[in-house]
């Protein structure tokens, strides 16, 4: 029925948040060294290492995928582990998916058993995917034909997966900066 402080704040911006293991856990910079990922312990915000080192050295989505956080953004390296803006954290460890992306990721979603990310990027691992990828927990591979632009947001919405951005087309189709994705035919247009 009414907002209420949350702890003391985060005297930061926050970029994203997920539960993993029964936790909160938020990205921005927390007044806490570089770390950029914060765990809240039920009274305080606790720092997760990430060592962050990159051109923005940003996490800008966080979610859960096979059991692991899922950490995306604009970085080269986190934890001292190369994992070009995108990491998996099993809760000690940080871990890259594949060959990673050639450039920032804005947001991610679990759609039809995958990770789907989406940002401005060329390159998932070794696959051509322009802009939004899969991560099927083995390998990166293209969804669909990709978007012109930058892919900002996407979400669940009634089985399907909407994404939005800066794009206006989507292989072939034309799309006013967001469109929607059945599940019904993996590899149809949408």
């Amino acid at each position: 029925t009414a907002w209420e402080l949350f702890g003391c704040g985060a005297g930061t911006d926050i970029g994203a948040m997920a539960l993993f293991e029964g936790d909160l856990y938020a990205s921005g910079a927390f007044g806490i060294g570089r770390d950029h990922l914060c765990r809240w312990d039920g009274g305080q915000w606790e720092s997760v290492p990430t060592g962050l080192t990159g051109s923005w050295d940003r996490i800008n989505a966080l979610a859960v995928y096979d059991g692991e956080l899922i950490a995306a953004g604009d970085f080269w390296e986190i934890g001292g582990v190369p994992a070009p803006n995108i990491a998996a954290w099993d809760g000690t460890a940080w871990r890259p998916l594949g060959a990673g992306l050639d450039g920032p990721a804005f947001c991610l979603a679990l759609f039809d058993g995958d990770l789907v990310a989406g940002g401005a990027f060329r390159w998932a691992g070794l696959s051509d995917a322009p802009n939004v990828a899969r991560w099927n927990g083995l390998e990166w591979y293209p969804f669909a034909s990709g978007a012109d632009g930058a892919v900002r947001a996407a979400c669940l919405h009634e089985g399907g997966l909407v994404i939005a951005g800066d794009f206006y087309r989507l292989g072939d189709t034309a799309a006013n900066r967001i469109a929607r994705w059945e599940i019904a035919e993996r590899g149809s247009a949408p």
